[in-house]
């Protein structure tokens, strides 16, 4: 009799349980925004800008009207910066600024973090390849309203990177010039000595070789050393026009990191352990 009454009490027993199992299971996993939130922007200080994108997107979908959907939408941007996907953060800045907006603070917050895009855009590239996505940073940028230290620090950049004096540059056309009459001096013009060095002699050491197969009357050498000749020549003074276009770049180069490091016009990811710039 004990015997019965246990099993027919285990076989309750896991009734209630499997009861209360499928109602569990089919109750419906309910997130509010706030919650939505919470995990991307932990996403977001943790490194996981990819991820991160996909829980802001998630949120303006389902909570359209939610409060923290201008946040977001920032949010959105700066984890492509972060993330190293600076285009994708021009074009999305470019979309936010063609929506229409009374909030001047918003409006200011979108124009610095494009600006910042287009200055951080093709870093690996020329200076001089560059050029036109600076212009336009700097246009942009001096479209920013002082309407805080920070306004005022934008500014001040801008002006600064206008009235900067001009750099001393070189003349690509004197650098080439200068290693056609002499190879490598025009290397020398720039700054670029070894590679001078290097220039003079191997180019004066194939046109003694040719001029003393010449002599020789061994025409197999005078072809080959010719050859090699002016190739070394026409690559000297290749190298000097290219060497004073970089030293250019970098002058220019310079004077922008250097103005940026002043006014610290950079984008810096807010983590658990720092706070964000922009």
């Amino acid at each position: 009799m004990n015997h019965t009454k246990s099993f027919f009490s285990g076989i309750i027993l896991a009734g209630t349980l499997l009861f209360c199992a499928a109602r569990l299971f089919a109750a419906e996993l309910v997130l509010d925004d706030e919650a939505v939130y919470r995990y991307a922007m932990h996403l977001y200080r943790n490194g996981e800008y990819y991820r991160a994108v996909s829980e802001y997107q998630r949120l303006l979908h389902y909570f359209p009207d939610s409060r923290f959907t201008g946040d977001v939408q920032l949010q959105i941007g700066r984890s492509y910066m972060a993330g190293g996907r600076t285009e994708d953060a021009i074009t999305f800045w470019e979309k936010q600024l063609d929506e229409e907006s009374a909030d001047s603070n918003r409006q200011n917050r979108l124009k610095i973090l494009y600006g910042i895009s287009l200055l951080d855009l093709d870093l690996s590239n020329a200076f001089r390849l560059r050029r036109r996505h600076i212009e336009q940073a700097m246009t942009t940028l001096a479209e920013v309203n002082p309407l805080n230290g920070e306004g005022q620090q934008i500014q001040a950049f801008v002006r600064d990177w206008s009235s900067r004096p001009e750099p001393e540059t070189k003349s690509p056309w004197v650098a080439g010039t200068l290693s056609a009459v002499i190879p490598g001096s025009g290397s020398f013009y720039t700054g670029r000595y070894l590679e001078g060095t290097y220039a003079f002699f191997l180019t004066s050491l194939f046109w003694l070789a040719t001029v003393d197969a010449i002599a020789s009357e061994d025409r197999a050498l005078t072809g080959l050393f010719g050859f090699f000749t002016l190739a070394f020549y026409g690559g000297n003074i290749y190298t000097a026009v290219n060497s004073a276009h970089k030293y250019n770049d970098q002058l220019e180069s310079d004077d922008l990191q250097r103005l940026r490091r002043r006014y610290g016009v950079w984008f810096i990811p807010e983590t658990d352990r720092r706070a964000g710039r922009f």
